[in-house]
């Protein structure tokens, strides 16, 4: 937790407050429970240009974590519950990342689907969920030599990231 006294017309942000609550089960598929919340005092990122600042509010989030691995493979489960005491656009009421990692000798390779549902634009209208997925690779030539490649949005789906910021690129990275 921690607070910054900012001065007025500071181009600085303030610092949120932020708890964490974690709980970790150990067992055959190893588990993460968490609570977390925050406190924003500035919504820059969250707002629309032009707009009014909003005064102080709380962004609560419940995750839930599942990892298991099996001789080169990951698999990695996270599901995100947001909540808001005011609407903040662009976030999703639910998230889901799902990946399957494969990693042997040199080479680690990722295929990451995410869901988004809940989102809201600046009328607060719901926007369309989402559906994402990206391949990731990287293999290392030397000790700190690596080559990356990443392809965003296979699917090529049309979405809003934040900000009015529309989205419908296939990338290659």
């Amino acid at each position: 937790n921690n607070f910054q006294n900012i001065q007025m017309n500071s181009l600085q942000a303030k610092a949120p407050l932020n708890a964490f609550i974690k709980a970790e089960i150990n067992g055959q598929v190893p588990l993460t429970l968490f609570y977390n919340i925050k406190g924003l005092w500035d919504q820059r990122n969250y707002t629309p240009p032009g707009s009014e600042m909003i005064d102080g509010m709380y962004w609560q989030k419940l995750g839930f974590c599942a990892a298991y691995e099996y001789r080169y493979f990951e698999f990695l489960q996270k599901l995100f519950y947001h909540k808001t005491c005011k609407v903040l656009t662009f976030l999703p009421e639910f998230e889901s990342k799902t990946t399957l990692k494969y990693s042997y000798d040199k080479l680690t390779t990722s295929l990451e689907f995410s869901f988004y549902s809940g989102r809201k634009d600046f009328a607060e209208e719901f926007l369309n969920d989402a559906y994402l997925v990206n391949l990731f690779a990287d293999y290392n030539l030397l000790e700190n030599l690596h080559i990356n490649l990443s392809i965003d949005n296979i699917l090529n789906q049309d979405y809003y990231i934040y900000h009015d910021v529309y989205n419908d690129d296939f990338r290659v990275k």
